[in-house]
C-alpha cells in the first residue's frame, strides 16, 4: 500500500504521508485508491495509479487477480466507489502495457533522445482517440503519438 496503516483508515494524513504527497511520491489518486482498497478489505499492492476525466488506471505487478477479483467483481466495486471506470493493467513490457492502455495494437515504439528522452508511438490512422497525457503518466516519460 502507498499509505501507512493509520492514514488508510482515517480521513487525514500523518506527517510522513503528507511529505510523500508533497514530494510527489504518491498522488491524491493513490490516496483515494488505497483507502478504497482498504475499505474492501483488499491488501493488494499496486505500483502506479493514473487518472483522467473518466478513467482510473491501476498498474499492478505480481498478483493482479487480487485486485480484479473473481469475474471482475472487485474492479466493478472499485468503479462504483470511485465513480469512474477502473482498469487494472499488469506491469509488463512497455509495448504490451501501451497496447492494453490504448486497447489497440500499435505499429511500433521509437525512443527519441532530442530535447530529453521521450517515446514516439506509431499507430494506425483508424485509432485516433488516444491520450498521450495518460500514457505519459503511466510510463513516466513524455509520449508523442503518430498516426500512420
Amino acid at each position: 500500500m502507498k499509505l501507512c496503516k493509520i492514514c488508510i483508515k482515517s480521513d487525514i494524513l500523518c506527517s510522513a504521508c503528507t511529505k510523500k504527497l508533497e514530494r510527489g511520491e504518491i498522488s491524491k489518486t493513490d490516496i483515494t485508491v488505497s483507502r478504497a482498497l482498504a475499505k474492501m478489505n483488499l491488501s493488494a499492492d499496486y505500483m502506479v495509479t493514473v487518472e483522467d476525466a473518466k478513467t482510473i488506471i491501476i498498474v499492478a505487478g505480481g498478483d493482479i487477480g487480487a485486485i480484479i477479483g473473481r469475474g471482475g467483481k472487485n474492479t466493478k466495486q472499485l468503479s462504483q466507489v470511485l465513480g469512474k471506470e477502473v482498469r487494472i493493467i499488469e506491469k509488463t513490457g512497455e509495448k504490451q502495457m501501451i497496447e492494453k492502455i490504448l486497447r489497440s495494437p500499435i505499429i511500433g515504439i521509437n525512443i527519441l533522445y532530442s530535447n530529453g528522452e521521450r517515446y514516439r508511438i506509431r499507430m494506425h490512422k483508424t485509432k485516433q482517440k488516444v491520450s498521450a497525457e495518460l500514457l505519459s503518466a503511466v510510463l513516466g516519460r513524455k509520449v508523442e503519438i503518430v498516426f500512420e
